[in-house]
Order: structure tokens, then C-alpha cells, then sequence
């Protein structure tokens, strides 16, 4: 077993509520209802105790979530599971995290984002400071600019480097 901790993103992100569903012999069935593959009838005591008749919770395979039209509940396969098991998140989690094939996996993205995010901000803060101090220099580093609007909310949102150098040729052409 790896030595690595399980976190929510792991288990949503690796075990599917096709998986859950299967486990606690619920029977799926195939739509084709607005963003929605299956559904079936919801698995909640708390759902008319249990005994639903008609299948009111809807499962978007793709998104990995589903929601309940009866009793107005839904998210995460996690919550999936709290449902079928009547067990709070707590256990539900422990026992979910037993299923994970991979843990730690979407940890380092996790990591790596917030550096992402971390560039941008001191971006975002150099250029306030720059323009404060210098508001005839906006022309100057106009173009600069937009690059970085496209990296940030386009192309390049997730590559660390691309984003350095941006940062990087920012300074330079500030201190220019």
C-alpha cells in the first residue's frame, strides 16, 4: 500500500458512482436526459425511507455527480456513497479511500496550480506597482499585457514555465 495520503480529489477524481452503485446492487439505468446517462431509483433512508418507486436521481457519468429530483440532493460520488451506506462522511470517506488505486495522485496538480496562481499574483501585483508609479508606461507594456491576460485565462493557464517567463520578461521590460 502506498505511503502516499488519499484525498477528496482522489476519490472523486478515481471511483465513479457507476462503481458505488454496482457495489450496493442499485440498478442503473441508461438515459438520455439533459446531461444525465443513468438513473434510478435513490438509494436514501431519508428518500420516502427508502422505498422509492420510480427512479428520481440522475447520474452524469461523465462529470462524475449525480442529483436527486425526490429529495432534491446531489453532488459527488462521495455523497453517493454517504447515501447507500447511511454512513456520515467521515466513515464514508475511510471506506472510499480503501478503493483508490492511486493515491496522491491529483495532489501535486493541487500543488502545482497554486504556484501557478502564486506567479500570477506577484504578476498582478508588479503591474499594479509598475503603473502606479509609472502611468505613462502602459502603452509601453500594453502588448505584455494582453499575453499574459491570454495565458491566464487561455492557452497557458496551467503551464507553470510559460507563465515564469512571462513574469520573467515583465520585470525586464518594467525595469526598462
Amino acid at each position: 500500500m502506498s505511503s502516499k495520503k488519499v484525498t477528496r480529489e482522489d476519490i472523486v477524481r478515481q471511483i465513479s458512482i457507476e462503481s458505488v452503485a454496482k457495489c450496493f446492487n442499485i440498478e442503473l439505468e441508461i438515459v438520455s436526459a439533459g446531461n444525465f446517462d443513468f438513473r434510478c431509483k435513490c438509494p436514501s433512508e431519508s428518500h420516502k425511507g427508502g422505498r422509492e418507486s420510480t427512479p428520481s436521481l440522475y447520474i452524469n457519468k461523465t462529470k462524475n455527480d449525480f442529483f436527486c429530483y425526490g429529495c432534491n440532493e446531489g453532488s459527488s460520488v462521495i455523497d453517493f456513497y454517504m447515501m447507500c451506506s447511511s454512513k456520515d462522511f467521515r466513515e464514508s470517506f475511510i471506506e472510499l479511500s480503501g478503493w483508490v488505486e492511486d493515491p496522491g495522485k491529483y495532489a501535486k496538480k493541487n500543488v502545482q496550480k497554486q504556484t501557478e496562481l502564486s506567479v500570477l499574483l506577484d504578476n498582478s501585483i508588479i503591474i499594479r506597482n509598475f503603473l502606479i508609479k509609472n502611468p505613462d508606461k502602459l502603452k509601453d507594456i500594453d502588448s505584455l499585457l494582453k499575453k499574459i491576460d491570454k495565458a491566464i485565462f487561455e492557452d497557458h493557464k496551467d503551464d507553470s514555465e510559460y507563465i515564469s517567463r512571462l513574469n520573467n520578461k515583465l520585470q525586464i521590460k518594467m525595469e526598462s
